[in-house]
């Protein structure tokens, strides 16, 4: 029988033998003592999956722009995994267990000389640090930084909202921020507990890490640093319900300079809060935005040590949850932070409300090609919310920043809309010197200005690739690679 549906069905795939277990698991002994013809039209139907909703994760990835400007820089390694979520427990009388996937998506952005006209600390660091070690520590990281170097990382973690059935019990309630970041980057941040016996839910250790070495805080309590001071700017669209719509969040960032009171901030629509990790059970208060419910974005500082870097480079940590079409999408990276490592440089952290999310729907059975899924990136994106910056996507802005007191006009365009207002434009460039030069307007500024909301961009099968009612239809969607559609990388 299993020949002839094979023949019938060319898409036919024989049940492989976790599957046959899952399915006699929801039957019990009778099931076991019958004929497989008993066991058709129940797979999909065992004690698990039966007790489990939402069970599909599809990829998902950061947006890497629709074309490189000069001083730009972009994504250009990546990696792609699918791992596993073991749901187990007890679904009518019956211990069981399934296996769920979600998907990982990682892209690195390197830099060639990111030292190039930036002005390093040495000086500062030697006059103020009789340490040699110290100073052979900044100076080893000053030499990686004069070659190619990487500066940036994203990450995209996609589960299933999975939950279980007539229960509270929610994959993404145990998803908590420092949970996910302990599963990312290795670092226990904040409270993050073992997983405790009778856990359903088991994926903390299935799920790959960001190539660098995350530590957190920066700097360590108890120390000053030698790359201090921290004044990151952050440039956010909405009022914020302030005056101003830049907020130096440098003091906040950094716990031995806010009396430990403070871990991060939590950005949402301009509004900036500090939080500290141990408080942050949950990914706070959702907004809708089209189809998608987006949570804040948290901001840490950090120190991110590549692979090939001699020393931990000073950077900034962030991530947000984002819900739609019924998953998951934890979505964050670090960048370096160039105010703490050079004179008269900044860190300016482009902030909109909300990501945009943008669906893309394949039909195909591996038939779509990446030029035809960026093409339907594009156009979503031109009927979405998406602005110049919007298109901009992840590329981050490496550079002259402006001199004299003034931004170049270049720049405007990768910041938030808000900021071609003249007024906020205005508080922008005073800030920007005020904070970084201390208010030396004849001097020249560089920097990064990096979007922290870059469109995401989603993928959604067609029914074909989902389970069906009757076990002989079970086919198994072929998951695709987004980044090189995403990011364009063979063509930059």
């Amino acid at each position: 029988m299993l020949m002839k549906q094979a023949i019938a069905n060319p898409d036919f795939r024989p049940l492989n033998r976790r599957q046959l277990l899952a399915a006699t698991a929801g039957i019990g002994m009778t099931g076991l003592a019958g004929c497989i013809d008993g066991v058709r039209g129940r797979v999909g139907q065992s004690a698990g999956e039966n007790a489990v909703v939402n069970r599909d994760a599809f990829p998902a990835a950061v947006f890497g722009g629709d074309s490189r400007p000069d001083r730009t820089l972009i994504e250009t390694d990546h990696a792609y995994q699918e791992f596993e979520i073991v749901v187990s427990g007890e679904y009518r009388g019956i211990e069981s267990s399934i296996e769920l996937y979600g998907d990982y998506i990682n892209t690195l952005v390197r830099a060639e000389n990111h030292n190039a006209e930036r002005a390093d600390r040495m000086e500062e660091i030697r006059a103020s640090d009789s340490n040699s070690e110290n100073q052979k520590r900044a100076q080893a990281l000053y030499d990686y930084l004069d070659g190619e170097a990487t500066v940036c990382e994203r990450f995209v973690v996609t589960f299933p909202d999975a939950r279980l059935r007539n229960s509270d019990k929610a994959l993404a309630s145990q998803v908590t921020p420092p949970r996910l970041l302990r599963s990312t980057t290795g670092e226990t941040i904040g409270r993050a507990p073992q997983d405790e016996d009778g856990n359903v839910f088991q994926w903390e250790s299935a799920v790959p890490q960001l190539s660098a070495r995350i530590s957190h805080p920066w700097p360590p309590l108890g120390t000053t640093g030698p790359f201090n001071p921290n004044e990151t700017l952050l440039a956010a669209s909405g009022d914020g319900g302030t005056d101003s719509p830049t907020v130096n969040i440098g003091p906040l960032l950094d716990p031995a300079r806010n009396d430990n009171e403070y871990d991060g901030v939590s950005i949402v629509n301009g509004a900036v809060t500090g939080f500290t990790w141990d408080e942050q059970g949950s990914w706070g208060e959702e907004t809708r935005v089209g189809a998608a419910k987006i949570t804040p974005m948290l901001v840490a500082s950090v120190s991110a040590q590549p692979q090939g870097c001699p020393e931990p480079i000073p950077a900034l940590l962030f991530v947000q949850r984002v819900r739609h079409n019924g998953q998951c999408l934890y979505v964050g990276g670090w960048t370096i932070n160039d105010n703490a490592l050079y004179q008269d440089s900044v860190t300016i952290l482009s902030a909109e409300p909300a990501p945009e999310v943008v669906p893309v729907f394949l039909e195909k059975f591996g038939g779509n090609d990446d030029d035809e899924i960026r093409r339907t990136i594009l156009s979503g994106l031109d009927t979405g919310r998406c602005d110049e910056r919007c298109r901009l996507g992840s590329v981050v802005y490496d550079g002259e920043l402006g001199e004299d007191g003034d931004l170049d006009e270049s720049v405007d365009q990768f910041l938030p809309a808000a900021y071609r207002d003249d007024k906020k434009r205005r508080i922008l460039v005073r800030d920007v010197w005020e904070n970084a030069s201390g208010g030396d307007d004849k001097s020249s500024m560089k920097g990064t200005i990096v979007p922290l909301s870059p469109p995401i961009v989603h993928i959604e099968y067609g029914a074909l690739c989902r389970p069906c009612e009757t076990w002989y239809c079970w086919v198994s969607c072929r998951k695709t690679n987004l980044v090189p559609a995403v990011n364009n990388i063979s063509s930059r």
